[in-house]
């Protein structure tokens, strides 16, 4: 019995310390304009640039007859279909949406925040490349993690979003 309420303290705590986190790093954001770019400019582009960089090295793969190229195309596309399903049966608000927070990019959206679609799929692709070409693969993995964090600071998902998120892409590449 002391467990079991133990735990809901714990949680209630947990929420009540995520909405502070939130509203503080919005009103930073707001304080912060230069900062507040950055992280809409990188939440813009970064996905952009490992799509674009997966793009280029699956043609450099079929390019040089390479073997393999089906590993390199299911593995990210198993992840997303994963994520997209989960997203549609859990249906959970977004931080922006729960906490009332005025958006980065002045566009709210709502629902499906768990998982973040945006994370699981970077983090797979980088897992991916990195077998096959080491150099794309580390500059995709930094491309990731600034993914991961601008997901984070923008309100878009919530730190349980990211985890599962990176849990999904980690269980797909070693099951596979």
């Amino acid at each position: 019995s002391f467990l079991f309420y133990s735990i809901i303290d714990i949680s209630k705590l947990w929420r009540v310390n995520m909405k502070f986190f939130y509203e503080g790093i919005n009103k930073f954001m707001y304080k912060h304009p230069f900062i507040k770019s950055c992280a809409y400019f990188a939440s813009k582009f970064c996905p952009w640039m490992v799509a674009i960089f997966y793009s280029l090295f699956l043609l450099k793969i079929v390019i040089e007859s390479q073997t393999g190229f089906y590993l390199l195309f299911i593995k990210p596309f198993v992840v997303l279909l994963i994520t997209v399903l989960l997203r549609i049966l859990i249906d959970r608000p977004r931080p922006i949406q729960k906490y009332d927070l005025k958006p980065i990019d002045d566009k709210k959206r709502i629902g499906h925040s768990f998982p973040s679609i945006h994370t699981s799929l970077a983090i797979s692709i980088a897992l991916t490349v990195i077998a096959r070409g080491p150099n794309m693969g580390l500059l995709l993995f930094a491309l990731a993690f600034t993914i991961t964090i601008t997901r984070l600071l923008t309100g878009e998902h919530y730190l349980t979003d990211i985890i599962a998120s990176i849990l999904i892409a980690l269980g797909i590449y070693f099951i596979s």
